[in-house]
């Protein structure tokens, strides 16, 4: 008999689906070894294997539990799940809120696969942003691929690379050792974004041959090599950042304005969802759906535009993309050639779409400025300033003789300065209070204003909303 906790079954079984890809509550056996002073947990699939190893005091037995046992006993506690087999019937007991629980399931060599032998002890450690790191590469590929192993993340063992691409966006991240010298693929696994591995975790890599081993704690992931795919040939698509025209540079508030307002704007295209960016003294995206009179744009105020003007199209996605992978610098080059977003280890290339179907200005169109959406820490909304009077320094008074902390500076002794300091002193604050009044009064006229733009706004996307239901 194996005994885990409930806790245990909910680990094995969430890590294990991200693993092997499953769907549903089906999924193959999974081997549970037990050796005196710890237990190894085994799922495999043609081109991953996924094994778990924790200490405890176990007596030796080997059982294959069925995926659905898991899904059925598993838990957020500690309670005591037991595995038996007797007679060739595997028995899973466990206790809940309605009382003892037991399932029954016939032993048969359905869905095994004998896990892979034990991995190498010689293992490179990577920091843990390499975790992190593949998985951004895996949301840069394609589930499928035809031609072209883009379903795949290329691993360059010389240069430390991790290389991902879909064949319209293209990430390249470095910084990270490999013990091989050559250029592996791997496949895309989901794995590595999975919540429920440690988080700061150090990451172990090593090679088999036949398989790229990674430890992660007490997960060890095995993904196998393909050797009969082919990857497309990349490194000519990176541009070169001093080779750009314009460019431009996302504060940190319209980063996040920018990832959650873009997806909600309307397109007249749901299949490229394209947006016009045009960068001419300021960082604008424009969108329009059809019907729509005047375009919808959004200004993004805090950030930074250099170099000659530009407008180009691009699918939205990609956008949000770059942000959420934490980009901040972006280079274009022209209209029709892809542009790149780059920071000191990593670049990130994305095809633009047909310039000639770019938006162009509209004085009329639904216009937002991020300045007015962002939170206070970000870019708050301008607030009136004080204009400080510089006041005279207090010094001692030496022919009265009295104590020093008790002067009067020469601001609070008119008699003594003359009547020409007062007057100036009260014509300063004249002077204070006229630019705060006027500046006030800019503030609410620019809070009006954007009220209107976003009741605008909410007015179109209803309208939109309105127009999806009459075609569906």
């Amino acid at each position: 008999m194996i005994t885990i906790t409930r806790r245990t079954a909910r680990l094995v079984r969430a890590v294990v689906r991200r693993a092997l890809g499953l769907s549903g509550g089906s999924g193959p056996s999974i081997l549970f070894q037990a050796r005196n002073d710890h237990l190894r947990v085994c799922a495999a699939s043609d081109d991953v294997v996924a094994e778990y190893r924790c200490a405890g005091d176990f007596d030796d037995e080997q059982v294959w539990v069925p995926y659905e046992c898991l899904v059925a006993c598993e838990a957020r506690n500690d309670d005591p799940v037991q595995f038996d087999v007797r007679s060739g019937h595997l028995t899973v007991q466990w206790r809940d809120s309605s009382g003892p629980q037991m399932v029954q399931h016939e032993v048969t060599e359905n869905g095994k696969r004998e896990p892979l032998r034990e991995t190498p002890h010689e293992l490179q450690r990577n920091p843990p942003a390499l975790r992190q790191a593949l998985h951004h590469a895996v949301m840069t590929t394609e589930r499928e691929a035809i031609r072209y192993a883009v379903d795949h993340i290329q691993l360059r063992g010389e240069t430390g690379e991790i290389v991902a691409t879909d064949g319209r966006q293209l990430l390249i991240q470095s910084g990270f050792e490999f013990p091989w010298q050559e250029d592996v693929l791997v496949p895309r696994n989901l794995v590595f974004g999975c919540g429920d591995l440690p988080g700061n975790a150090p990451v172990f890599v090593a090679s088999t041959g036949e398989w790229v081993v990674f430890r992660i704690g007490e997960w060890t992931f095995n993904l196998k090599i393909a050797t009969d795919k082919r990857y497309p040939e990349v490194d000519p698509l990176i541009p070169r950042p001093q080779d750009a025209v314009a460019r431009f540079h996302l504060a940190p508030g319209d980063a996040r304005f920018l990832s959650k307002s873009v997806l909600r704007l309307p397109l007249d295209d749901e299949l490229n969802e394209p947006v016009t960016v045009d960068l001419n003294g300021c960082l604008a995206i424009r969108t329009k759906a059809n019907g729509q009179a005047h375009p919808t744009e959004i200004v993004l105020a805090n950030s930074e535009v250099d170099g000659n003007p530009m407008r180009f199209n691009c699918n939205r996605r990609y956008l949000v993309q770059a942000v959420k992978l934490g980009f901040r610098h972006a280079y274009l080059y022209r209209p029709n050639v892809p542009a790149m977003f780059h920071d000191e280890r990593r670049s990130y290339v994305w095809a633009l779409l047909d310039p000639e179907t770019a938006i162009p200005p509209d004085t009329n169109a639904v216009r937002v400025e991020s300045s007015a959406q962002l939170d206070s820490q970000d870019s708050p909304t301008p607030t009136r300033r004080r204009k400080r009077l510089k006041m005279t320094e207090p010094k001692p008074n030496q022919q009265s003789g009295s104590d020093p902390n008790t002067e009067e500076t020469a601001a609070d002794n008119p008699a003594e300065n003359g009547n020409g300091d007062v007057i100036e002193q009260a014509e300063a604050v004249k002077a204070s209070l006229r630019e705060a009044a006027s500046k006030t009064s800019q503030l609410i006229t620019a809070l009006k204003r954007h009220r209107k733009q976003a009741k605008a706004v909410q007015s179109t996307l209803t309208a939109l909303r309105q127009l999806q239901n009459i075609e569906a």
